[in-house]
């Protein structure tokens, strides 16, 4: 299994070897041992890669494997020793006879020991290759070819009636207050799945207003933690914290909570939360989806729900549309083929989805029905081969014996992840290249390391995949496949607990720690295991590092504090010179110590988000191997080292601080760097010469995708020198995102003229210049802000160039309180029979206008769906008239009492006054849209009744009023009769609720909050205003800090 992989770590080592060969010459001494080196280690690779291959390793092979490993990490150590010293050396001749000399110390020659070793172990190695090997199979599923369901929705099958069962289980008539709903199934059957389907349909969702998910993940520690921080979106120090911050959110609400894949043993702290649960309303419901029919009958459960395997039918289209078979009409022999093969294979799978999805993966369609028939084939001679009891367990053992050495090492990789735990793409890729996991042999890693990723996740050992706001990709293991990957690293990879510390693995590399507080313990155990590589901290509950615990773990590749509260980082972390990766984004820390120079092999030094950083080392210049320097939003942060530019290889700098100091980097230095993705130059103003801009040669950066220039206030400089500068920095063409902020300068450069044609973003902030740029001869650009643009009086002809923004969908505009006119042309081109008339704006869908209080008229565009017009002139208004396609409209700040335009004839479904004090009524001579559905009053704090002219709005859907603190008369509710939500938030001069309210027939919801008059009257039993609420099916009545909810 993975335990014993160890060709990709030996194919490293040869690749060192012919490198240190290359860089120290032919001379006798150092190229007949290196060509002796070589040679071992080639031989025993050889036998290694026909070794991890065997389907069923005999244990005589596995030890034989484990002893090799173990010799490898030895050798890779000691050429990092060696690689060391020979730095140190100046003379080519001396380099290139003294491979040997550096190889021993004193005595010893231990480089020479390992390969000894090495050296036994290939004579005694001698197993032939499998007979029943499939390399056919193996080749078409590792080769590229066949296409693949990666990027498609996988549909969900064969699961409608189950969830209208569960569905009628949660909305059936109950006695208890919190009634306990299991759904019960093997693992893989699609529980969670099921969970999903329930818990996101729409009928559901009006009858439990909070819904709360939390993913347990299956482990035998009730995580009770995890529960609280679900519902009550914070963190608590204690249980007792917890079990009051739960029953205060949920006190007297009609709730659902879904706990997914609970396997419970503490059965007091569940009994301590179900009477949390037992403050809700009537009809709140747990739902828990387990294995274990045990842990079901033991809560308490009122509802079991056995969810049984898919039918047939329903595995034959899942495997299909996972395979991407085609529907249309083949041969007949050929569909007699088909349909006999995939009706075995899914007898296989045992009506398991999660194993019909992986088989389908495994297998998916060329274009060649013949080829996917024979691939089918083999795939179930493979899976016979396997005595496992579980349908599941085939299919994942030959999905994973089918995957290459290195991707068995970096699937594997993930048992030292928690369960259930998210770890983002890129850190997972930086890792699997600390770990020497993957190699490039000639091409670019990131290929390499992507081309592995999207393998796993074409083969389905993902759960899910999710982006956040940068796009930046999330994944965490299902939790059926995470069982199994535990299976495949029993002994190398490990997360240590609190139960598990005393237990871990003599042979442990890979491990991380989770715990609840100090871990000195596990740190304590962890401490004698000399040959741990990986060692990363997952939790925020300590504060300290022990100084001495380095000196015993001298071999780490990766280090991870990253999120934790260490506030200093201890000297001794110069011990680790075999360190690839540390990571302390997210803590406390101010310095980083010098002794850092001494990790000559950090190839990932990651900061982010350590806001208290003031400085970094100035040996960080001589971490020669460095890849990846994170320091972005490092805000206290202000200059980086002088001599960056010898950083080689670097190819993440998100972040270049430009400092005053003479030691801080030059702008200049980045002309040496390759840098990738994106790149933030700050503090452009202690740039001194024109020439350090001119020499950073940004254009060249053609990996750059997104680029911000700025300027801070941190130094004094003259519009024409911040002209020259940034006419210097122009950005390679191929750039997608760009920002300019702080720019001094009374013109923009002559490279924004002709165009960056790849731009889908701009942001320009804080600039001097009086014109904006010919932006809309950007063909691709979809995103513009403008900001501060104080000097700006016109938006003329200029700025749409020899275009009309074509591809423009988002346009905001912020605080240029000197705008007066912003011209609105039609742009003609002379083409070969006549002038022909162009849009422009044609796919402009939102628009902002913030803090331009001179501007009064906006330019025709007639696609605008969405306008936000906030603090500025209120002639702007009348514009709308001119904005036909016009559906949502905010105004916001605004002195008006009214809408002075002709609403009547917009066909405006939303409309929002925000902060209009002064607000009186609506519409001008009761010129009302009859589209209107949606109307929202907040922060009109004059305002002390409802207008009047909310009688036009015959097709008012729902109203909101919030924070009207002078609000007490509601009476004009009587003629919203198409009325289906009402919210009524924070208006504390409310009296009571006016008797025409019984009358909104076609009210639904009814949300009162914040309004303490009022909700007294509202109370079920004693509440003089209830008879006129009593009708409205769902309720949200806030009373001394607790919420009514009710059916």
């Amino acid at each position: 299994m993975a335990d014993a992989i160890v060709s990709p770590l030996l194919q490293s080592l040869l690749n060192r070897l012919d490198s240190i060969c290359l860089s120290i010459g032919g001379g006798r001494g150092g190229d007949e041992i290196l060509t002796r080196s070589r040679s071992v280690v080639a031989a025993v690779k050889d036998l290694a890669t026909v070794a991890e291959q065997r389907f069923e390793m005999a244990e005589e092979i596995k030890l034989w494997l484990t002893e090799v490993k173990r010799l490898a990490y030895r050798l890779s150590d000691l050429l990092d020793d060696y690689e060391q010293q020979i730095r140190k050396v100046r003379n080519q001749k001396l380099m290139s006879c003294c491979f040997g000399f550096f190889t021993k110390t004193g005595d010893r020659r231990p480089i020479a020991n390992v390969l000894q070793k090495l050296a036994t172990l290939a004579g005694e190695g001698n197993w032939p290759l499998e007979s029943n090997w499939r390399p056919d199979l193996y080749f078409r599923l590792n080769s590229g070819s066949g296409t693949s369901s990666l990027g498609l929705e996988l549909e969900i099958v064969g699961r409608d009636t189950d969830r209208d069962k569960v569905i009628s289980l949660l909305l059936s008539e109950a006695k208890e207050i919190c009634r306990v709903v299991s759904i019960v199934g093997v693992g893989g059957v699609g529980k969670t799945t099921l969970a999903r389907l329930v818990y996101s349909d729409e009928a559901l969702g009006r009858n439990f207003r909070f819904k709360f998910w939390v993913s347990l993940g299956n482990g035998l520690r009730f995580n009770v933690q995890r529960i609280g921080e679900a519902i009550c979106s914070k963190k608590f120090t204690s249980l007792v914290d917890l079990m009051d911050g739960v029953r205060r959110e949920l006190l007297r609400k009609r709730f659902l909570v879904v706990l997914d894949n609970l396997c419970i043993e503490e059965m007091d702290l569940w009994f301590m939360l179900i009477n949390s649960f037992n403050v809700g309303s009537p009809g709140s419901t747990v739902l828990i989806t387990t294995r274990s029919v045990e842990v079901a009958d033991s809560l308490g459960s009122m509802s079991l729900y056995y969810l049984q395997p898919l039918h047939d039918s329903d595995c034959l289209d899942m495997l299909w549309k996972v395979a991407l078979l085609p529907r249309e009409e083949k041969e007949e022999k050929q569909n007699i083929e088909l349909l006999q093969i995939s009706k075995i294979l899914v007898a296989h799978c045992g009506g398991l989805p999660l194993a019909v999805k992986v088989l389908g993966a495994l297998l998916p369609y060329n274009g060649e029905m013949g080829d996917w028939l024979s691939a089918a084939t083999l795939a179930l001679l493979e899976l016979r081969k396997y005595s496992y009891t579980s349908n599941i367990l085939p299919v994942l053992r030959l999905s994973y014996d089918l995957l290459p050495s290195n991707l068995k090492q970096c699937f594997a990789y993930f048992s030292i992840f928690p369960r259930e735990h998210w770890i983002s793409k890129e850190k997972l890729l930086q890792l699997w290249k600390s770990e020497g996991f993957l190699q490039t042999s000639g091409s670019f890693f990131e290929d390499i390391a992507e081309d592995c990723f999207m393998k796993l996740l074409q083969r389905l050992f993902f759960e899910d995949i999710v982006r956040d706001e940068s796009g930046n990709m999330f994944c965490r293991m299902h939790d059926v496949v995470y069982d199994f990957v535990l299976t495949v690293s029993l002994t190398t990879c490990s997360v240590v607990g609190p139960e598990s510390s005393k237990f871990v693995s003599k042979e442990l590399h890979h491990c991380s720690l989770v715990f609840e507080s100090e871990p000195s313990t596990q740190l304590r155990y962890l401490s004698n295991k000399e040959d741990l590589q990986t060692l990363l901290f997952i939790s925020s509950k300590f504060d300290s590092i022990p100084d001495t615990i380095f000196s015993r773990l001298s071999h780490l590749h990766v280090l991870d504090f990253s999120q934790s509260g260490i506030s200093q980082l201890p000297v001794s972390l110069g011990a680790l010179k075999h360190l690839r990766y540390l990571d302390a984004s997210r803590t406390y820390i101010r310095k980083i110590p010098e002794t850092i120079s001494n990790l000559k092999y950090l190839q990932t030094l990651e900061l982010s988000e350590c806001y208290n950083l003031e400085e970094l080392p100035k040996t960080v210049p001589q971490l020669t191997n460095l890849v990846n320097l994170g320091v972005s939003s490092c805000c206290s942060l202000t200059y980086l080292p002088s001599g960056i530019e010898k950083l080689r290889l670097l190819e993440k700098l998100p972040t270049f601080v430009l400092g005053k100091q003479s030691d801080s980097a030059k702008l200049n230095e980045l002309s040496e760097l390759d840098l990738k993705d994106r790149l933030e130059i700050q503090n452009l103003e202690n740039v001194t010469k024109e020439a350090e801009a001119g020499g950073a040669e940004l254009f060249k950066k053609v990996s750059i995708h997104s680029l911000e220039l700025s300027w801070g206030h941190s130094g004094v400089m003259s519009a024409e020198m911040s002209a020259k500068i940034l006419e210097y920095l122009y950005p390679p063409l191929n750039l997608r995102d760009f920002r300019l902020k702080g720019y001094e300068g009374s013109r923009f450069p002559s490279w924004m003229n002709w165009g960056l044609r790849n731009l889908s973003s701009i942001s320009l902030i804080s600039c001097s210049c009086q014109t904006l740029p010919p932006l809309g001869q950007l063909p691709s650009l979809k995103f513009l802000y403008l900001k501060g643009m104080s000097e700006v009086r016109l938006i003329g002809l200029e700025f749409f160039g020899d275009g009309g923004f074509p591809c423009l969908e988002r346009l905001e505009i912020y605080d240029m309180p000197n705008l007066e006119e912003w011209m609105s042309i039609e742009m003609s081109i002379e083409g070969s029979t006549g002038p022909l008339s162009l849009e422009v704006f044609p796919c402009l869908d939102k628009l902002v206008v913030k803090g331009c209080h001179r501007l009064t008229v906006l330019p025709v565009i007639p696609n605008l769906r969405s306008l936000a017009l906030c603090d500025s002139n209120e002639m702007l208004l009348h514009s709308v008239v001119h904005l036909p396609s016009l559906s949502s409209l905010v105004v916001e700040k605004f002195k008006l009492k009214f809408l002075t335009f002709y609403f009547k004839n917009l066909s405006i479904e939303k409309l929002t006054f925000y902060d209009c004090d002064n607000l009186d009524h609506l519409f001008e001579d009761d010129q009302a849209s009859s589209s209107l559905k949606h109307l929202s009053i907040l922060y009109c704090d004059r305002l002390m009744s409802l207008p009047s002219d909310l009688r036009s709005l015959t097709s008012l859907q729902r109203f909101d009023v919030m924070e009207c603190e002078q609000l007490r008369d509601i009476s004009s509710l009587v003629f919203l009769g198409s009325l289906e939500e009402l919210s009524i938030v924070s208006c504390p001069m409310l009296q009571s609720l006016p008797s025409c309210i019984r009358y909104l027939t076609n009210l639904q919801r009814l949300v009162i909050k914040g309004c303490p008059d009022s909700q007294g009257r509202l109370e079920k039993k004693n509440g003089g205003d209830w008879s006129k609420i009593a009708h409205i099916p769902y309720l949200e009545i806030e009373h001394k800090e607790l919420v009514l909810e009710d059916k």
